[in-house]
């Protein structure tokens, strides 16, 4: 999808907030994190909230291959599971589909999940690690860190739809088709923590250090959409009558100057975050398993 060309641009999908200092970029996450909202960083401000598989789908024409996205993925899936079922196995405590997305999306298979996390320092960490150099436009000197809050669940009287997969596993009873890719494809947002419920006890070292859970959606895959146009800030509280669409208020953009890094940098390096303590050292197992996929087709 076409990055932003401008902050004039980007800033109407966003509550954002262009911070000149790291003191005010720290003060700043303080205070989100203690509202219970979640992070994301991002090492370039000009990109748009899209998952590898839309990256994937879009990019290498896999239309021409799968009726839907959707059949993508799943198909994906189902390779990696008879490829590398030893590694899930290790991994997981049981086999399905969404621990084994899960599992993907940490050692590099692209999966339709956006990660997320509860550590403000990790999402520093991703914000400005493996940083390219300032282009020629404002917005390219500039890196962000995104940021969303849980809500209450699908209601219409909701100020905020954005519920927990586990609810799903409510919803059905705890059958088993709450585990299935499936079960996901007629959800239109929501995220999934990881390391909860029964289902998705997972064991990987990159989960644990870096706190993470992610945010799906199925549609922006739908529709081929960035997340952010799907958090428009209407809330039940801006809706006068009956209102049938999703109430997503729209996410926090915290952006500062690639000038601020180097300070950055030396603060991570205090609190000892690098990438081995992230588990970034470790192999993109499923990286490689995705590439034996792309032959077959």
């Amino acid at each position: 999808m076409t990055p932003y060309k401008t902050f004039a641009e980007k800033d109407s999908r966003f509550e954002s907030h262009h911070l000149q200092t790291f003191a005010e970029v720290q003060s700043r996450l303080i205070a989100l994190k203690n509202d219970g909202y979640y992070f994301r960083g991002q090492r370039e401000a000009s990109w748009k909230l899209v998952s590898a598989a839309q990256r994937e789908w879009l990019g290498k024409n896999l239309q021409s291959r799968f009726c839907t996205i959707h059949d993508f993925i799943q198909s994906h899936v189902d390779y990696q599971r008879s490829q590398a079922n030893a590694q899930f196995t290790a991994q997981c405590s049981q086999l399905n589909d969404i621990s084994v997305l899960s599992t993907m999306q940490h050692f590099g298979g692209p999966t339709p999940f956006l990660d997320f996390t509860t550590n403000t320092e990790a999402a520093l960490f991703f914000a400005t690690d493996w940083l390219q150099a300032a282009g020629s436009d404002e917005i390219t000197k500039w890196v962000s860190i995104y940021a969303w809050k849980p809500g209450d669940g699908a209601a219409t009287a909701s100020t905020n739809d954005l519920f927990n997969w586990e609810k799903i596993i409510d919803l059905y009873g705890g059958l088993d088709a709450a585990k299935e890719y499936k079960t996901l494809k007629g959800l239109s947002t929501l995220f999934i923590r990881q390391n909860t419920g029964i289902f998705l006890q997972i064991t990987n070292s990159r989960l644990q250090r870096q706190g993470g859970l992610f945010l799906y959606s199925s549609a922006a895959l739908n529709a081929s959409k960035p997340y952010e146009e799907l958090f428009e800030g209407m809330t039940a509280a801006k809706v006068v009558g009956h209102y049938e669409g999703l109430f997503l208020p729209k996410m926090v953009c915290l952006n500062f100057p690639k000038s601020l890094v180097p300070e950055v940098a030396t603060h991570l390096q205090g609190q000892r975050i690098t990438k081995v303590s992230l588990g970034l050292d470790t192999p993109h197992w499923s990286e490689d398993v995705y590439k034996g996929f792309l032959k077959t087709l």
